[in-house]
This record gives C-alpha cells, sequence and structure tokens, in this order.
C-alpha cells in the first residue's frame, strides 16, 4: 500500500511579507486575519526587526488591512520599530488601520507619533492607491 504524501505544512499566520516599492518597504500580514496578542506580537517583532535590520528602509508600511485586534505589547513593538527607523533616518507608516484600531491609537496618544491612514477607498488594488483618513 502506498502513502499518500502530506500535505506541507501551513504557513505560519503571523508570517510577513515585505515589497520593495524604491523609495519604501512595504510590510504585509500573510494570513487573512490577523490578531496581534502576547503571544503573536513576539513573533512578528522578530521578523519586522530582522527586516528593519536587513533593508534599513527609509519609509516602513505597515499594511494593517487584515489585523483585527492588537495589544498594548503591539504598541510596545510599534514604538521600538519606530526607534529603531530614526536612528538612520528612517519613518514608520502604519496603513489601512481600521476605525476601532485607530481608537486605540487616540486613546493613547500614539497617534500623534505615528504616520497613521485609514481604510482604503473603494476599488484600491494591492499595488496602492488613495487612502481615506
Amino acid at each position: 500500500m502506498q502513502r499518500e504524501p502530506s500535505p506541507p505544512p501551513p504557513s505560519d499566520p503571523y508570517e510577513v511579507e515585505a515589497h520593495d516599492l524604491g523609495d519604501a518597504t512595504l510590510v504585509r500580514f500573510t494570513a487573512p486575519q490577523v490578531v496581534l496578542d502576547e503571544r503573536s506580537t513576539p513573533l512578528v517583532g522578530q521578523q519586522l526587526l530582522a527586516l528593519v535590520g536587513r533593508r534599513r528602509p527609509r519609509r516602513l508600511l505597515v499594511d494593517f488591512g487584515n489585523v483585527s485586534y492588537l495589544t498594548s505589547t503591539t504598541l510596545a513593538l510599534l514604538l521600538r520599530l519606530r526607534k529603531e527607523l530614526h536612528a538612520w533616518g528612517g519613518r514608520l507608516a502604519l496603513r489601512h488601520v481600521s476605525p476601532h484600531l485607530y481608537e486605540v491609537f487616540e486613546v493613547t496618544k500614539l497617534h500623534t507619533l505615528f504616520d497613521i491612514h485609514g481604510t482604503p477607498k473603494p476599488g484600491w488594488g494591492s499595488a496602492g492607491g488613495s487612502l481615506v483618513g
């Protein structure tokens, strides 16, 4: 009896992919829905900090379009990323931040530190486009 090969393991739901946009690096989460909590944030943080260390981007855009939840641990990670980028004149921008997540940034007053863009307009494609907010 011949065994069927096992399917490949599922990709890490907290894996990030980076895209070079010339003057910026865009980072997206590969999972359809992402919860950035105390368990997942350190995994994401390792990837993002390694990426920043390797590429040293002038501008890092983190797409929050599929992020449904974040914690204070996530906010601490974003502050650390911002500090790392500022060390060589880089900037951190967050895009496609949902209104309920933006409230977290407002309540903590972190919306004054980060360049935050809202949700995409209808018809926004994966290559970019105009943002609302």
